[in-house]
């Protein structure tokens, strides 16, 4: 007779347990992403150098902006942070981009601009910026501070 209790006490106790245990499974699990599935944030960071940049944030939303892609208020779906990634990098002024969006839809964009090394002005009056890695930037404004020469420029 108490081997019958003790079996169904055993019973009982697994069917508990299975119970709380969909309860739990069901009722708790509620998803990280916001309900609202809309972006709230749009985080641009912008990596500096030694000098003052090229870009500001004011900038980029720009850029972003010319081409109907900046995020903020769209939905998280319409969002497509490649095409942001491949836009930023085909300007001349930024090296590399990182585009991407965090589980609360909030979208980061991480950039890092070419740094100016040596400014050239050229004696029909075009200003051209030379970058860390020899590569021209033109028709760019940049902070005073860096070396210009005023020999005669032949464009290729």
């Amino acid at each position: 007779m108490n081997t019958l209790w003790s079996k169904i006490l055993f019973v009982v106790l697994d069917v508990a347990m299975l119970v709380y245990l969909v309860f739990a499974m069901t009722s708790f699990n509620k998803p990280l992403i916001a309900t609202d599935d809309t972006c709230p944030k749009v985080d641009i960071n912008i990596e500096e150098t030694a000098t003052d940049g090229f870009l500001t944030t004011d900038d980029i939303k720009a850029i972003l902006m010319a081409n109907k892609l900046y995020p903020l208020g769209k939905h998280i779906d319409e969002v497509n942070t490649r095409r942001i990634e491949e836009v930023l990098t085909d300007n001349q002024l930024i090296e590399t981009a990182m585009c991407y969006t965090t589980s609360e839809n909030n979208v980061i964009i991480n950039l890092k601009q070419r740094t100016a090394v040596v400014r050239v002005k050229s004696i029909n009056g075009q200003d051209y910026y030379i970058d860390s890695k020899g590569r021209l930037c033109k028709e760019v404004s940049f902070k005073d501070g860096i070396y210009a020469d005023k020999r005669q420029l032949l464009e290729r």
